[in-house]
């Protein structure tokens, strides 16, 4: 069977981080880099400086790619209730046209997450996406993949969901003595 990918849920903005490595004589030194799973170009800088303070630096681009990948369009928050369209670009870097197949999994959310069959061309993407509406839930998740032509990739990114409330504060004052009793109503909206 085809061998499938993990799932991409580890995204950063900084890719790795390192104040201090020490080089060998001839100023040479070797990092194993784990990138995370973002797919993009990755800026390295290095920036070396001697015991006498001689400074010297470099720049290296790196780029993190599949040959098909999902990119997800979807929203930096939700709000309970909201009707969104949960998008992805699905993009195809090869040199031959791919026929895939899209899925998406939700969790807080309620809609109809069929799969979809799209074909993408050589060296383009494609646009697809489902209508869903946000449940009764703290946080909403996807998990979005596709895979086609011998090629996959997936990707889970967890959504927050606000609900949308209205602070009330309410003051009453009186005196009350101890031979009476004294009630006092809080109304809720019908709604609530």
């Amino acid at each position: 069977g085809m061998e499938v990918t993990p799932v991409r849920r580890d995204f950063q903005d900084t890719g790795y981080w390192k104040a201090s490595v020490t080089t060998d004589a001839q100023g040479r030194a070797t990092l194993d880099i784990p990138l995370p799973d973002n797919l993009t170009t990755w800026t390295l800088t290095v920036v070396g400086v001697t015991p006498d303070t001689k400074v010297g630096r470099a720049r290296l681009d790196t780029v993190a790619t599949k040959d098909l990948l999902v990119r997800p369009t979807l929203p930096r928050f939700l709000v309970q209730g909201d009707s969104v369209r949960l998008g992805a670009v699905v993009q195809n870097n090869t040199d031959r046209a791919v026929d895939a197949r899209v899925t998406l999994q939700t969790q807080g959310f309620d809609g109809k997450t069929d799969p979809l069959r799209v074909s993408i061309p050589a060296r383009g993407k494609t646009v697809v996406g489902w209508e869903a509406r946000v449940g009764d839930a703290p946080k909403a998740g996807v998990i979005m993949a596709v895979e086609g032509g011998g090629l996959n990739d997936s990707v889970a990114i967890d959504i927050p969901v606000s609900r949308a409330t209205t602070p009330e504060t309410v003051g009453t004052a009186g005196v009350v003595t101890d031979a009476q009793r004294a009630e006092e109503v809080v109304r809720l909206p019908a709604d609530a």
